[in-house]
């Protein structure tokens, strides 16, 4: 499980203030602010959600289902410890 599943996660939940929290590397490099980043994230899997049924966003959707499903379990495994 990579850290990307857990964006995944975090962005599919609309968890701003968790991802915000673990964009903060991302935003540095692109000199954006993490609340903008984890919007964009949020922005982005929300579109695929939205489009799951058009063909240009079916394998793209799989693929985020399959690192939200990650996501899910470095979730759990966070909140355990």
């Amino acid at each position: 499980m990579g850290k990307m599943s857990y964006i995944s996660y975090l962005a599919s939940k609309g968890n701003l203030k968790e991802l915000m929290e673990e964009v903060g590397p991302i935003a540095k490099m692109t000199g954006r602010s993490c609340k903008e980043v984890a919007q964009g994230f949020i922005d982005a899997c929300d579109e695929i959600e939205e489009n799951q049924g058009d063909d240009a966003f079916k394998t793209l959707h799989e693929l985020n289902k399959q690192n939200i499903a990650e996501g899910k379990l470095e979730h759990k495994k966070r909140n355990t410890r």
